[in-house]
């Protein structure tokens, strides 16, 4: 099925921009000129997303916003707006947007932060039932840089080092702390190795997929591990998060390839049964 955006906008150029720029894509796209009909289509058609400008005539974003968030909770926004002010942006973030777009935009742009704003959709649905941190240490990092965009990399690092992973709700809190778009936050929080969005176990197993790595044997490294903990193909962290394994592209050390990185201690020409052994040697030290 495909996904579902609702486009809103008083300037009827704005919306077939949207709409040829998503359509090109694979997704499916209504557009409505007028606010306050844009909230009639709301209440019989369930969208996975809506992109808004915030000042419009008849019913400004916000109070869109806030009333598609009662009649559709999992609906996902986009702010698309030639107002983009911190205070407004900071407000449509509270009360529930994903993402901000300024006007003018690129249509490459646009299907980038759509693309993010829906794995970000996803990622929140997956993990919002697991997610206890220590709010007061993330809110002490984030005073420390509050408004100061080109300390993102660092204070994803230092929240990590208190979270475990960076899960949407912490990307977001950090986007609406720095002033950054939630898609920039979400582009370095996938784009580097150390990050992650995902839970992970006690004790972390990553397996280089690099060439050297992958042609050496790394495949049959990772298919055995994941056997061995009764992890299914979707699962990456066992039951009892005591495990987890995931895949990196390389951690630069591929003359001992096949590399895996057992809780941040690099192993060269590992094998399965080499694998096996040191996941038992870990459990049988926890026994002791």
């Amino acid at each position: 099925m495909k996904t579902r955006i609702l486009v809103v906008d008083d300037d009827e150029g704005v919306v077939k921009s949207c709409k040829r720029a998503l359509e090109s894509k694979g997704f499916q796209v209504e557009g409505e000129i007028d606010a306050e009909k844009a909230l009639e289509k709301l209440k019989v058609v369930s969208y996975d997303l809506m992109i808004t400008e915030l000042v419009m005539l008849k019913l400004d974003g916000v109070r869109l916003i806030r009333n598609a968030k009662i009649i559709n909770p999992a609906i996902g926004v986009i702010v698309l707006t030639g107002y983009p002010s911190p205070e407004a942006i900071r407000e449509t973030l509270q009360i529930g947007a994903i993402d901000f777009l300024a006007k003018p935009f690129f249509p490459e742009i646009l299907g980038d932060v759509v693309g993010k704003a829906l794995l970000y959709k996803k990622a929140a649905r997956v993990y919002a039932a697991q997610e206890e941190f220590d709010i007061d240490k993330i809110n002490a990092i984030l005073r420390e840089s509050r408004k100061r965009p080109e300390r993102l990399i660092p204070v994803l690092q230092d929240i990590q080092d208190v979270t475990g992973y960076l899960p949407p709700s912490i990307q977001k809190l950090v986007s609406r702390e720095l002033n950054v778009p939630v898609s920039k936050v979400s582009g370095v929080v996938t784009f580097y190795f150390m990050f992650t969005m995902t839970p992970k176990g006690k004790h972390r197993i990553r397996i280089c997929t690099g060439t050297a790595c992958h042609v050496k044997g790394a495949e049959q490294n990772y298919r055995r591990v994941k056997g061995y903990l009764g992890l299914q193909d979707n699962e990456t962290m066992t039951e009892d998060k005591f495990f987890s394994v995931e895949t990196v592209r390389c951690v630069g050390a591929c003359s001992l390839a096949p590399v895996a990185d057992f809780d941040g201690a690099i192993e060269g020409l590992v094998t399965p049964d080499a694998i096996t052994k040191k996941i038992d040697q870990t459990r049988g030290m926890h026994k002791c």
